[in-house]
């Protein structure tokens, strides 16, 4: 399957890849410094993408579920909608003996059908997430690399499981992974597998992570030397032209980019548009569970004209997207431990683009913010704080004060090539180990 399959690093990811950001930017910096590199993004989720792509000189190997197995569960997903369907013509019938005894048969049939698909056949069951454990496994035991790269505690969990113990191990957390519930409310399973952390970082030869805060939480609680940070800055060696184009006019343009997802107060941030001056518009740059309420609220509030949703873009034209708004939104919510050491790729992005931005308070952000004078803090929970903020970073005097702050933060340091050098000298550090040459 691979043209080699003794690279110098196997990076392990839980997602499909597309759009994950820091991942394709470290696999990218370390195939340019001579390192060969393979990807393995491993994900139950279905997709229409390539199983094994080279991209930019590493390989993505992408591992889902077997197509027998998907072959089957779309086999009873389709008895099953077929059995809905004749439930309509059931109750023009039901008078009929014989057939309330064909329908009975029918729905028995229907709920073993159902219970299988559900509890064994389904993507997200625990069928499907063994066999995808199972498959991963074998991936990573087979490459045989001389470093392998974990991103996230799933990710290192199953390398732990593919039994790779005697060779270098990164661990590379992108995030709280068991602070993103409060206190006593993770689901049981994520509460019995912290431990875990604990016990399979101190075995990583090097833990990375994403902010300085999130670095000290995790040397507290995992009981290891302090994660070396490297922020998910845009490489601006990369960026690429636009490819979405979103007429505003002479409007201001405030821009959101990311999922539509909960967690980042758009239905508060789409009603500050309701105090702010009418040639002020919101873009939101993405896709997710809330596109469908967000735009039935901006027709609610009769200013779906000011609201324009663009889909999401790869990451190497986000900047270069983002760059035709005045403004950033990066409204993270503070509800966890999680959320409020979080340093979104958003952020960065914005930073990227050249635009000043208006931030939650979650602790990280707000701090960066201040310290470099990037824009402006609000309460995200309060449309009229909002609002208040995007007016005084439009004030003339400050919009121009605020991108010079940007532009030279982005150019000086807040970039990849100095957030890449710090990798490029663990990879060296680690390779010069007599036991790995």
């Amino acid at each position: 399957m691979f043209e080699n399959k003794h690279p110098d690093v196997c990076m392990v990811v839980h997602n499909s890849l597309v759009h994950d950001a820091r991942v394709l930017r470290e696999a990218n910096s370390l195939t340019q410094y001579g390192w060969s590199v393979i990807v393995l993004a491993i994900t139950p989720d279905r997709h229409d993408l390539p199983s094994i792509e080279v991209v930019k000189g590493f390989t993505i190997c992408r591992i889902s579920l077997p197509s027998s197995y998907c072959q089957i569960s779309d086999f009873l997903s389709n008895r099953i909608s077929e059995y809905q369907k004749q439930e309509i013509d059931h109750e023009d019938n039901s008078a009929k003996s014989w057939y309330k005894f064909k329908y009975g048969i029918k729905k028995v049939l229907h709920k073993f059908f159902f219970s299988i698909h559900r509890f064994l056949l389904s993507d997200d069951s625990i069928v499907a997430i063994v066999l995808v454990l199972i498959r991963g496994a074998y991936f990573i035991r087979s490459i045989n690399a001389r470093i392998y790269h974990a991103h996230d505690f799933p990710a290192l969990l199953h390398v732990a499981i593919a039994g790779i113990w005697n060779r270098p191990i990164i661990y590379d957390s992108h995030e709280l992974f068991f602070d993103q519930w409060y206190p006593n409310e993770s689901p049981r399973l994520y509460r019995n597998l912290r431990p875990w952390e604990k016990y399979l970082a101190k075995r990583a030869s090097v833990m990375i992570t994403v902010g300085e805060m999130v670095a000290d939480r995790l040397a507290e609680t995992l009981d290891v030397n302090r994660p070396v940070v490297i922020f998910n800055t845009v490489d601006l060696r990369t960026v690429q032209p636009s490819s979405t184009f979103y007429d505003t006019g002479k409007s201001r343009t405030i821009v959101h980019s990311g999922a539509l997802n909960f967690g980042r107060h758009l239905p508060e941030l789409l009603s500050s548009l309701l105090y702010l001056p009418e040639d002020v518009v919101l873009v939101l740059m993405g896709d997710g569970i809330l596109k469908n309420s967000l735009e039935l609220q901006a027709k609610e509030l009769n200013i779906e004209e000011r609201v324009i949703f663009v889909p999401p873009v790869l990451p190497d034209n986000i900047a270069s997207t983002l760059a035709q708004a005045d403004i950033g939104a990066v409204l993270i919510t503070d509800q966890s431990v999680h959320y409020d050491y979080s340093m979104p790729n958003k952020l960065f992005e914005c930073i990227a683009a050249g635009l000043p931005i208006i931030v939650s308070q979650c602790k990280e952000i707000s701090a960066l913010t201040r310290k470099y004078e990037l824009g402006v803090i609000c309460n995200p929970s309060q449309p009229t704080d909002i609002a208040a903020g995007i007016i005084k970073i439009l004030e003339p005097q400050n919009l121009l004060r605020y991108k010079r702050n940007v532009c030279n933060a982005r150019d000086s340091f807040l970039n990849w090539e100095n957030e890449e050098r710090k990798l490029v000298d663990i990879y060296q550090r680690l390779t010069k180990d007599c036991s790995i040459v």
